[in-house]
C-alpha cells in the first residue's frame, strides 16, 4: 500500500495514520491542529489496500520493533517496502537489515530513556514545562498555551510572556469556528471580557454563526464540539439541542467511541481516543440531560477498552492527554485501577534534556525545507517510535498533568473564572455608595450622613439612607463607647440597589478623671463654672450670671441647676471649655460625673534674634525695604509649627514693604491652629527720615510718640493708669478640642417618697 503524498504532508506535523485494513485515523493534532484555520482532511487521494488480506498476512508476520517503524519520515519511502520474514530476509535485505538495527537501537534508547523520565514526579514534570514556556517559549500564540499558563498561575500578560494584540476583526465571517472557540477562551486567559472586547460580544458573535449552518450543528464535527465547549465556559445563550444532537450523532452506539464524522449503519465508522476525550469535555455540560449522561457512559467504557499496558492511548502523548482531561471533566476518577497507568505513562513521554531533530518547516527566512531544530526539558514527544516533538503535544500535555494534580477540570475552572467575571460586570452597573469608617468620642455630635454620597454607573448623584444603625446617642450626642455600625442603602432609576455596612468606633475620652466623691460637690462646681466662662470681645474671660441647667445625655433629664454669685473678669488662659457627661453601666446617678474637657491650646507667636524687632518695635529709614516676618514663628503645642501672617502692615508701606511715610504705625501679626483657636501680636514699626544720625530720627520720634499718647490720655501725666503698648491678644475659637480637665461630680441618691 502506498500513501500519497498528501498524507506523508500530514505525517509531517504529527499526525497519526495507522497503515491497516481500515483509512487513516486522525488524531487531536489534525482534529485541533496548530493552524486552526487550516483542515487537513483524509478523505480523498486514498488509496485502498489492494488485498486486504496479503496486508493483513505481512503485518502478522512483522515483529513488535518493525511495526513502529511507519514511515512518518516523508523523506524516507520505506513504507513501499513490506516486511514479509522477519527473521530470514534480515539478511538477504540488507535494507530491511539496515531499518532493523536502526529500530533496535532507538528503542533501546527510549527504554532507558523512559526509564529517566519515569522518575520525574508530577511536579518536576510540571515545572520543566513552565520552565520551557518561560525561558525558550515565551511567545505565546496558541490559544491552548495561554489557557494552560493561565491555568498554572502564570500571568501571561507580563515578563516574559509575549501576546499578539488581538484588534476589532476577531472572528470574521472567514474565520473558522475552531479559530472563534479558542479566541474565546484566549481572551478569559488574558484576563478579557468575551462578551466586551473592543466593544463588541464576541462570544454572541460566535453563537450566531450556528444559524450559517445547517441544523445548527456550526458545521458539524470538531468545529461543532468546540464552539459548545467555549459558548458554554462563556454562559452564552446558543441552541443547545441542535448542538447536542448533532455531536451525539458522531458516537458508534456500539463501542462508544467519536469520530469526525457521524455514524451511519453499514458504513464504516472510525473513532478515536482524541476525539472522544473532547466529546467528553463538551458533554460535561450537558449532565443534567440523560442523552448526554448514557453517551458519557458509552465514551468512558469506550476508553477503557483502548488502554494500554505502556500508560499511553494509541502510544502518543495528544491521546493519552485529551483522554485524561475529558475523563476529568466528566468527573471521573482518574486514581482509580483502571486508569492507573495513565499520568506515569504520560510523563515517561517528556523530554529531561535537549534533542535536535532533522524536520520540515519554515526557517527565518520563510523557506521551507528540512532543517535542524533543538527541543528542550519540558517539551513532549508525541510518539517516541518516531522522535516525533511539537508543541501540540507539549500544552496538551501540561494540561492533563495540571489537572491531575489538582483534581479538577481546567474547563469547568474556566467556566467558574467566567461566571466571577459575570458577577463583577452585574456588580459594576450597582450604584456606589462612599462612606467610610465613622470614628468619633463620647459626648460628640455625630452625624452619621455627613461626608456620605453615592452615585449611579453613570455617575450620577444619588439619595442614599440609613437603613439601619445602633450607635448609641441621644439627641445626636453619641453616649456610650464601643464598636457599632449604620447601613446605608442607595437605588438607582433602574432599581439597582447598593447596601454599604460602615463601623463606628466610639472612643472614650482615657484621660479624663472620673470625680464621684460627694465632699467634692462644691468644689467641682466651681470648677464647672469656670468652664462656662465666657470670652468677651477683647479676648478676656467672664462669668456668666446666667442660671445653667445640667443635663443626662441618655434621657436629657435636668439633674440640677447651678448660678454663679460673682462677676469676676479675669486673663483668658487660652483655652474654651465644654461640659461632657459620661453614664455608668447601671445608669445610676451617684456615678454619674460630669467632666470639662479643655479643648484646645491657641498658638503662641514668638520673636527670635534673627528678627530685627527690638523691645518690641522696628526702626526703618524712608525707601529702606522691610521684612516684617524675618525671625516671626508661631508654634501650636497640637499643632507644632503654624503659620504667621501679617493683618495690619500700616500705611507706612506700599504692597511691596517699602517705607514711604515718617511716622509710627502698629503691626499685627496673627496665627491660627487647625482647630482654628487665633493669636496676635502687635508691634511698633518707626519711619523715620532719611537724617545722617540715626539716633536723632529715633529721639525726635520718642518725642512725638510721648507727646501724642499724653494728649490722647491725660491721665498718664498723673501715673494714675498703666497702659501697655505691646501685647499678646489670644482668641479661643469655638470649634476646638484637646486636652482635659477633669471636672467631675458626684450626685446624692435621693430616695422616692
Amino acid at each position: 500500500m502506498k500513501i500519497p503524498k498528501r498524507i506523508i504532508a500530514t505525517l509531517t506535523v504529527g499526525a497519526i495514520v495507522a497503515v491497516n485494513s481500515a483509512p487513516a485515523i486522525v488524531s487531536a493534532q489534525e482534529v485541533v491542529n496548530e493552524n486552526p484555520q487550516t483542515t487537513i482532511t483524509l478523505e480523498s487521494n486514498q488509496e485502498e489496500p489492494e488485498n486486504n488480506k496479503e496486508l493483513e498476512q505481512s503485518e502478522s508476520e512483522v515483529s513488535e520493533e518493525s511495526k513502529e517503524i511507519t514511515n512518518e519520515n516523508p523523506e524516507t519511502d520505506s513504507t513501499d517496502t513490506i516486511i514479509e520474514n522477519n527473521s530470514d530476509n534480515l539478511v538477504e535485505n540488507k535494507e530491511t537489515e539496515i531499518i532493523k538495527e536502526e529500530s533496535i537501537k532507538n528503542n533501546e534508547e527510549n527504554i532507558v530513556s523512559q526509564k529517566e523520565i519515569k522518575a520525574l514526579t508530577l511536579n518536576e514534570a510540571i515545572e520543566n514545562s513552565r520552565g520551557y514556556y518561560k525561558q525558550h517559549k515565551n511567545n505565546l500564540t496558541e490559544w491552548w498555551e495561554m489557557v494552560v499558563l493561565d491555568y498554572i498561575g502564570e500571568n501571561i500578560n507580563s515578563n516574559p510572556y509575549k501576546l499578539e494584540t488581538w484588534g476589532s476583526n476577531l472572528i470574521t465571517p472567514d474565520t473558522s469556528v475552531v479559530n472563534d472557540a479558542g479566541k474565546l477562551l484566549g481572551l478569559l486567559a488574558r484576563g478579557e471580557d468575551p462578551k466586551n472586547y473592543q466593544g463588541k460580544d464576541w462570544a454572541k458573535v460566535l453563537a450566531d454563526k450556528q444559524n450559517n449552518y445547517k441544523y445548527g450543528s456550526f458545521n458539524g464535527g470538531n468545529f461543532n464540539l468546540w464552539a459548545m465547549i467555549s459558548l458554554e465556559i462563556c454562559n452564552q445563550e446558543y441552541d443547545r439541542e441542535f448542538a447536542l444532537e448533532t455531536l451525539l450523532k458522531l458516537q458508534n452506539p456500539k463501542t462508544g467511541g467519536y469520530s469526525m464524522s457521524d455514524y451511519v449503519e453499514g458504513q464504516s465508522h472510525w473513532a478515536s481516543v482524541d476525539m472522544t476525550g473532547m466529546a467528553l469535555i463538551a458533554l460535561s455540560f450537558y449532565k443534567d440531560d440523560a442523552r448526554a449522561q448514557d453517551s458519557i457512559n458509552k465514551a468512558v467504557q469506550y476508553l477503557e477498552d483502548q488502554t494500554r499496558t505502556d500508560g499511553l492511548f494509541g502510544g502518543d502523548s495528544n491521546s493519552t492527554a485529551m483522554a485524561i482531561t475529558g475523563l476529568l471533566a466528566a468527573g471521573k476518577d482518574i486514581n482509580s485501577q483502571t486508569w492507573s497507568g495513565l499520568k506515569d505513562g504520560l510523563i515517561s513521554m517528556q523530554l529531561t534534556e535537549e534533542v535536535v531533530t532533522d524536520e520540515y518547516g519554515y526557517d527565518e527566512n520563510g523557506n521551507y525545507g528540512p532543517q535542524k531544530v533543538t527541543h528542550y526539558p519540558g517539551e513532549f514527544y508525541w510518539k517516541k517510535s518516531s522522535q516525533t516533538i511539537n508543541s501540540i503535544a507539549t500544552y496538551q500535555s501540561l494540561i492533563a498533568l495540571s489537572e491531575y494534580k489538582s483534581g479538577n477540570s481546567m474547563w469547568h475552572n474556566m467556566a467558574k473564572e467566567y461566571d466571577l467575571l459575570e458577577d463583577q460586570r452585574e456588580l459594576s452597573k450597582l450604584p456606589k455608595i462612599h462612606a467610610q469608617t465613622i470614628v468619633a468620642n463620647i459626648g460628640d455630635k455625630i452625624d452619621l450622613l455627613k461626608n456620605v454620597s453615592a452615585e449611579d454607573k453613570d455617575g450620577n448623584p444619588l439619595d442614599v439612607k440609613i437603613v439601619n444603625e445602633n450607635v448609641p446617642k441621644n439627641a445626636g450626642i453619641v453616649t456610650k463607647d464601643g464598636l457599632y455600625s449604620v447601613t446605608y442603602k442607595a437605588v438607582d432609576s433602574d432599581g439597582r440597589e447598593q447596601i454599604k455596612l460602615v463601623d463606628v468606633k466610639i472612643n472614650k475620652v482615657n484621660n479624663l478623671t472620673i470625680i464621684d466623691d460627694e465632699s467634692k460637690v462644691e468644689s467641682v462646681m466651681k470648677k464647672l463654672a469656670e468652664a462656662l466662662k465666657e470670652v468677651d470681645e477683647n479676648g478676656n474671660l467672664k462669668y456668666s450670671l446666667e442660671e445653667k441647667e445640667v443635663k443626662n445625655l441618655e434621657d436629657d433629664k435636668v439633674l440640677y441647676t447651678f448660678i454663679l454669685s460673682e462677676n469676676t473678669n479675669t486673663k483668658n488662659t487660652g483655652a474654651r471649655y465644654e461640659i461632657r457627661m459620661i453614664l455608668s453601666k447601671d445608669n445610676k446617678a451617684p456615678e454619674l460625673p460630669i467632666l470639662a474637657e479643655k479643648l484646645n491650646e491657641i498658638p503662641v507667636i514668638s520673636i527670635n534674634n534673627e528678627s530685627n524687632i527690638k523691645d518690641g518695635k522696628i526702626t526703618v529709614r524712608l525707601g529702606e525695604k522691610v521684612d516684617l516676618l524675618k525671625g516671626v514663628e508661631a508654634t501650636d503645642a497640637e499643632d507644632g509649627k503654624v503659620d504667621v501672617d501679617v493683618i495690619e502692615k500700616s500705611e507706612g508701606l506700599d504692597d511691596n514693604y517699602t517705607a514711604i511715610k515718617v511716622g509710627s504705625y502698629d503691626v499685627v501679626y496673627e496665627a491660627k491652629d487647625s482647630k482654628g483657636a487665633t493669636a496676635r501680636k502687635s508691634i511698633k514699626l518707626i519711619i523715620n527720615d532719611k537724617k545722617e544720625d540715626p539716633k536723632e530720627d529715633i529721639k525726635d520720634e520718642n518725642n512725638k510718640v510721648e507727646s501724642t499718647n499724653q494728649n490722647k490720655n491725660p491721665q498718664n501725666q498723673n501715673g494714675n493708669k498703666n497702659n501697655p503698648t505691646t501685647g499678646d491678644v489670644s482668641i479661643a475659637t469655638t470649634g476646638v478640642v484637646g486636652l482635659v480637665s477633669i471636672l467631675g461630680l458626684a450626685v446624692l441618691n435621693r430616695r422616692k417618697k
